[in-house]
């Protein structure tokens, strides 16, 4: 029996030891798992963020970098003309002296086959453009003899990876180039004070103190075809093989070893506005982890000393004093370990008197505290919200099922869901970081304001409040002050921006019983609330889930129109001014159910953008029309042109282009007899991605028309750059026009403004006699409206063009 008992006590701290131990380990292992896998998304997050920044701050410099290369290139011109040299003979000494004697870095020419012939920086010089990509030769191939100035953006010089900017201009009729570079941070140290050049090309990418854990070296690069250079170490290149960095390339990440470092390469693909497009950047994070493997292991090595000296002193004492007093010791170390193994922290393990028991379980305590500390950091991470510190939405859903199960207010309770409405644009202008800066600031009103409530960050643009009232009177009171001082107070420093607020209520346990049921309803609510207005507030209701229901079932509906025919295209004409006769017509789509029931577009045009079954719905439409005008065609309606409209959806497809062509070959329609409408909204988009695209669609031979002009989006200064044929005048501005001179100012004034940039006009929206005289005269080219006709259907319209109907 004495044996038995020795042996069981032995085993048993033993096992409770290993146990102890193995938790330890196990705990570190994650800890240093989990803090090199949040510095690698942190650096992420704060490059990405510093070179944005940077983007947008070089972005905001682009009308001082447009005045200056366009004086400078001027000056080169006269330069040329007052020493009567030919840029083609000039010699590259001179090109030196004038470079020099201009806000410039350097100066190029550039032959009619893409080789740079004189250069002011002579590494550059034999270098053919044209041969480097295909990108290089479709560029400059459309500025030869334009006489016009492009800007190709900020990238890294080839040979020495300076900052610079590159302009290139062709005079009139030539066969050359001239390419101007602009050293960015010369420019920006000679421009502004010293400050602002260190903050920008120094202090902005010092990146946070949380990121110096585990010893971590963090550098930007940017690949500029030729090499990868440091962003903020001038001269300094991407240590990389060819085969490495294409495996980076394709994989946006590549981790080697080297000299006892592990180095992390990651790819970021943001578009930038003030760089060019073909520059990219690289994150290069060298991580030392000798310092977390010398803790990891003295750790480990005070945990398996411990156990040892756990297991001798047991060991010894066993033999030594096995009786009573002992064992009961023993019990009581071993149920405090068994405690600690199931995660039990909440007790010490008490023995009196200074023996070695007593130390044992003062180590263990210590170890315990050790334990609970770590795993109180892990639960913080898990239930709190790392920018505020509020309870996130983990937290919120345990609090609202335990605020349900425990409910003993006896007037009401609720969950008030508070969204920054325009939190996203907001970002977009002041970025990320700023961006904490007023969720930081929003938590800190509502916490002064809500000192007895339940506050939690929901997330990243969402607080939700739980709260008991006395009755509903004294809730909406209070709702309603809370929206009023939400608007009064500014979060943000821009004087131009403001945050929007909307707020949706819940009620509990009317409203749901458990916390899955109360947020879906409380996200249900914004959802109701966002088509209605700014700094709103709403209770949820269930007629809003009937509104969800009938919306998925109209969603349903519409995409089922298409396979059973209820699709159908009409078409309004559009009237000459010249001849009074219809000229052309605009392709209109409509929805009639089978059961006779008409959808209106302002209904069903929205939720099909939002569904993406806008692009099945208008490739439809397209062909429809195209189908049509060929029959009409054939039949000798041969002068007619139809417009059809291309919704934003459309417009950001990839292959729009190929679509359009696929279509045009398969009806076999000439593809001058069609046109294709996009709205102001495009404009809102990268206005030089909108020309490419639609340049291309120009090239097959289609026009193209800026449908609803004035509607708020666009500057008349993008007009002359728009690859458009047509302006259509928006309805508002034809609406009372011969009653209000204002707005007869301003059609005369587009009118002329656009005959001066050979395009044609087209007034929507004409409706009476009088507003059709008056757009006639003053040389509007179409006119389209209810005055002349309604949208119909095919054959009718086909019966208006063979009447020959004369309007005037």
């Amino acid at each position: 029996m004495k044996n038995k008992t020795i042996l069981f006590l032995i085993s048993s701290v033993i096992f409770a030891t290993i146990t102890l131990a193995t938790l330890i380990i196990f705990n570190i292992e994650s800890e240093i798992g989990n803090v090199t896998a949040k510095q690698k998304k942190d650096a992420l997050f704060h490059a990405n963020e510093q070179i944005r920044e940077l983007d947008m701050i070089l972005y905001g410099m682009n009308d001082e970098f447009l005045e200056l290369e366009k004086s400078s290139i001027n000056n080169i011109e006269q330069w040329f003309v007052q020493n009567k040299q030919n840029p083609l003979d000039v010699e590259d000494e001179a090109l030196k002296k004038l470079a020099k004697s201009l806000p410039i870095s350097d100066i190029y020419i550039i032959n009619k086959e893409g080789k740079v012939v004189h250069t002011s920086f002579e590494l550059d010089k034999g270098i053919n453009l044209i041969s480097k990509t295909s990108y290089m030769k479709n560029y400059l191939s459309q500025i030869y003899g334009t006489g016009k100035i492009y800007n190709q953006g900020i990238g890294f010089s080839m040979n020495n990876g300076k900052l610079n900017r590159y302009t290139y201009y062709s005079p009139l009729k030539s066969d050359y180039i001239i390419e101007i570079s602009v050293d960015v941070k010369e420019y920006v140290r000679k421009k502004y004070d010293s400050s602002y050049y260190n903050f920008l090309f120094k202090d902005l990418f010092q990146f946070p103190k949380s990121l110096e854990k585990g010893e971590i070296s963090i550098e930007i690069y940017s690949n500029n075809g030729r090499g990868t250079w440091a962003l903020s170490d001038e001269g300094k290149q991407l240590d990389l093989t060819k085969e490495e960095f294409k495996q980076l390339k394709n994989n946006n990440e590549l981790i080697k070893s080297k000299d006892g470092f592990t180095y992390g390469y990651y790819q970021l693909n943001t578009p930038w506005k003030s760089f060019n497009s073909s520059q990219k950047f690289y994150v290069e994070m060298i991580y030392d982890f000798a310092a977390l493997e010398r803790i990891k292991k003295q750790t480990i090595i005070s945990s398996i000393k411990i156990a040892l000296v756990i297991i001798a002193i047991f060991y010894f004492l066993i033999w030594r004093f096995l009786n009573n007093f002992i064992m009961k010791k023993v019990e009581k170390i071993n149920s405090g370990l068994l405690k600690i193994s199931k995660g039990d922290y909440s007790q010490d393990i008490k023995i009196a008197g200074k023996d070695e028991f007593a130390q044992i379980a003062s180590n263990i305590n210590i170890m315990k505290d050790r334990i609970k500390d770590r795993e109180t950091k892990i639960s913080t991470m898990a239930y709190y919200d790392s920018i505020t510190g509020l309870p996130n939405k983990e937290l919120l859903k345990e609090e609202i099922d335990e605020r349900i199960y425990m409910r003993e207010c006896k007037g009401i309770s609720s969950m008030i869901i508070l969204q920054i409405h325009n939190f996203k644009q907001i970002t977009d202008i002041v970025g990320h970081i700023a961006g904490e800066e007023i969720i930081l600031s929003i938590a800190a009103f509502l916490k002064s304001k809500w000192k007895t409530a339940f506050i939690s960050c929901k997330s990243d643009n969402e607080f939700a409040i739980l709260e008991d009232f006395l009755d509903f009177q004294h809730m909406n009171e209070k709702i309603k002050d809370l929206m009023n001082d939400l608007q009064k107070e500014r979060f943000i420093l821009s004087k131009s921006l403001k945050t929007i607020f909307n707020a949706g209520i819940v009620i509990y346990p009317e409203h749901g019983t458990t916390s899955e049921e109360i947020l879906k309803n409380g996200d249900l609510v914004l959802h109701h609330i966002k088509n209605k207005g700014c700094n709103e507030y709403m209770y949820y209701s269930k007629e809003m889930e009937k509104t969800l229901i009938d919306r998925l079932v109209r969603e349903k509906e519409l995409k089922e129109a298409l396979i059973k025919d209820e699709i159908k295209v009409v078409y309004q004409p559009k009237i000459d001014t010249r001849t009074g006769k219809i000229s052309s017509a605009e392709a209109l789509v409509r929805w009639e159910k089978q059961d006779g029931e008409k959808i209106f577009p302002d209904e069903f045009i929205p939720l099909a953008e939002e569904t993406g079954f806008i692009i099945d719905i208008g490739n439809y439409v397209l062909e429809k029309s195209c189908m049509q005008l060929k029959e009409w065609y054939e039949r000798g309606l041969s002068n007619l042109k139809v417009s059809v409209n291309l919704s934003v959806v459309q417009f950001q497809q990839k292959n729009l282009i190929d679509v359009i062509k696929k279509i045009i070959q398969e009806t076999k329609l000439e593809p001058n007899l069609l046109e294709l409408e996009i709205t102001e909204s495009l404009l809102m988009e990268d206005i030089s991605e909108c020309n490419r695209i639609l340049k291309g669609i120009r090239e097959c031979g289609i026009s193209i028309a800026l449908d609803d002009f004035g509607k708020g989006y666009s500057s008349l200064n993008y007009l002359k750059s728009l690859q458009i044929d047509v302006l259509k005048i928006d309805k508002a501005f034809v609406d009372n026009i011969v009653n209000l001179e204002d707005k007869q100012v301003i059609i005369d004034a587009l009118i002329r403004m656009a005959h001066g940039l050979n395009i044609s006009v087209v007034a929507e929206g004409v409706e009476t006699s009088i507003q059709a005289e008056y757009l006639k005269n003053q040389k509007c080219d179409e006119l389209q409206g209810y005055f002349f006709s309604k949208p119909i259907d095919s054959e009718t319209f086909e019966k208006l063009l063979t009447d020959d109907i004369k309007f005037w």
